[in-house]
Formats: C-alpha cells, structure tokens, sequence
C-alpha cells in the first residue's frame, strides 16, 4: 500500500487576506500531499492592515504537534521564510 505524502507547514493563520496558512494548504493539497498545518498564531486578517487581532500560538506549538507523534509523522516541515528559487533545503525529515 502506497503512504500518503504529508507535509507541515509553520505559518499563522489569517482569517483575512490571501497570505500564510490559507494559501499553503491548496497548493500543497493540489500537489496531491496532506497538508498538516501547524498554526504559529491566529490573526483576524494580514498585518498589511493598520488594524487586526493577534493571538501569539507559539507556547501551543509544542503540544499541539506532540499529537501528531503516533498519528500523522508528516514526512517534512516548510519555513515559512522559506522561498522558491533559494536553493532551499525542506527538512529536516521527521
């Protein structure tokens, strides 16, 4: 039987705007790979805005990702600084 790709990527989310989380998931999804996002926080809308909410999900991270431990082994993790045409390097592989 054939593993499903997984993949997960560290980014926020904005509930606004087409940035972060929001974007990553289709794409990622159309290359046939299960997305496993990993939320670093939750804004109302991208800070291009003067004006939107923030809340900071980086002390969640650690516990939110243990439970993937037996469940999910996504196959890579993506920087969200990371950009095509760098020479990136995905990784490391978990």
């Amino acid at each position: 039987m054939k593993r499903q790709k997984k993949i997960a990527v560290v980014n926020d989310f904005s509930g606004f705007g087409r940035c972060s989380l929001t974007v990553s998931i289709p794409i990622i999804s159309a290359m046939k790979i299960q997305c496993c996002a990993l939320p670093t926080a939750v804004l109302s809308n991208h800070t291009g805005y003067q004006d939107f909410f923030f809340d900071d999900y980086t002390d969640k991270m650690k516990e939110y990702y243990m439970k993937w431990d037996n469940q999910i082994h996504p196959m890579a993790v993506v920087d969200p600084e990371a950009k095509l045409g760098d020479g990136n390097i995905i990784g490391p592989f978990c």
